[in-house]
C-alpha cells in the first residue's frame, strides 16, 4: 500500500474490502466482520478508476474460483471518474451476467447488492462545518454526544436492537432529545481487536440511522461527521458505504463532502 496519506483508490478499495469481511489464510472471506458475524457474499467485486480487486467466498469450489477470477481480470476498471464525483451510478460491469451464471450452476443468487464506497476528506475540520451547514433548528437540539457502555438507555426507545453491541461497535455518537438517541452513527464494522473479538483492521465503516419521526433535520450528517473525527483521533480510518438505491444515505455523503473511490457488486 501506498504511504500514509498517500492512498489511492485501490489502497481505500482494499482497507474496504478488509473492514468488510473476515479474511482466513489464502485470503478468502469467511462472513461479515461484525459482532455477529454473517454469512457473506460468495463473490464481491470492488471496481475503481485504476482497476478492480475481488474476493471469493471459502467455500467456493477451485473451478468457480478459477471462472470468476478469469473474468474478473477482463473487466475494465471504472470509466468517468467525474461520474462518480457527481454521485453518478456507472454502468454494470461488463460480464456481470457470465458471473451471476458462475455463481447460479452451483445454487440461486440469494441477495445481490450495488453501492458506492466513500472515504471521509483528509480535513475532517470540512466534514464538521458542512455538517453544521446541513443542520436544522436550533443548536441545542443538534447536539451531538459519545454513547459510551453504560449509556445504553438512550438507545431504548428507537434503537433497542443496537443496545447488546454498543460496546463493540465503538465509538458511537448520537442526537439526544428528551432523553433519547434519535440519530445514531457508529461501526457497521468496527476496528476490531482483543475486546470486540474482531480481526484487526485499521478502517472503519460507519452506520448512521434516523429515527422516522426525526428525519429531515440533519442530524444525521452530524452524528456521521463526530464518529469519524473520533475514529481519526484513535488512528483508524473511516469510511461509508451504501447502495446505490439508498438515496438519503448517499445525500448523507454528498452533504459531507465524502470523496467516492469505487463501487462495490456484491453476489450471494
Amino acid at each position: 500500500m501506498s504511504p500514509p496519506g498517500e492512498q489511492s483508490v485501490i489502497d481505500f478499495m482494499e482497507l474496504h474490502l478488509r473492514s468488510l469481511y473476515t479474511h482466513d489464510a489464502l485470503g478468502r472471506i469467511t462472513g461479515t466482520r461484525e459482532p455477529e458475524s454473517r454469512r457473506c457474499a460468495r463473490f464481491h467485486l470492488g471496481r475503481t478508476r485504476l482497476g478492480n480487486l475481488w474476493r471469493f467466498r471459502d467455500d467456493l469450489l477451485a473451478e468457480d474460483v478459477g471462472s470468476l477470477a478469469r473474468l474478473a481480470g477482463k473487466e475494465a476498471a471504472l470509466g468517468r471518474p467525474e461520474a462518480l464525483a457527481r454521485d453518478e451510478r456507472p454502468p454494470p460491469p461488463e460480464r456481470l451476467e457470465p458471473m451471476r451464471r458462475v455463481l447460479q450452476g452451483r445454487a440461486p443468487i440469494e441477495f445481490e447488492w450495488a453501492g458506492p464506497a466513500f472515504r471521509f476528506p483528509d480535513d475532517l475540520n470540512t466534514v464538521a462545518a458542512r455538517a453544521e451547514a446541513a443542520a436544522s433548528g436550533p443548536p441545542a437540539a443538534q447536539e451531538v454526544l459519545a454513547v459510551a457502555p453504560g449509556g445504553e438507555h438512550v438507545l431504548e426507545e428507537h434503537f433497542d436492537d443496537e443496545v447488546a453491541e454498543l460496546a463493540a461497535r465503538q465509538p458511537c455518537f448520537a442526537v439526544i432529545r428528551a432523553g433519547s438517541a434519535v440519530a445514531l452513527c457508529q461501526g457497521a464494522r468496527p476496528l476490531g481487536g482483543a475486546e470486540t473479538g474482531l480481526q484487526p483492521c485499521r478502517a472503519t465503516e460507519a452506520s448512521v440511522r434516523t429515527a422516522p419521526a426525526h428525519r429531515g433535520r440533519g442530524y444525521a450528517p452530524r452524528v456521521v461527521a463526530a464518529w469519524a473525527s473520533e475514529v481519526a483521533r484513535r488512528g483508524g480510518c473511516p469510511l461509508y458505504s451504501t447502495s446505490w438505491e439508498n438515496r438519503p444515505s448517499r445525500a448523507v455523503a454528498r452533504k459531507l463532502g465524502l470523496l467516492c473511490f469505487g463501487d462495490d457488486v456484491h453476489l450471494r
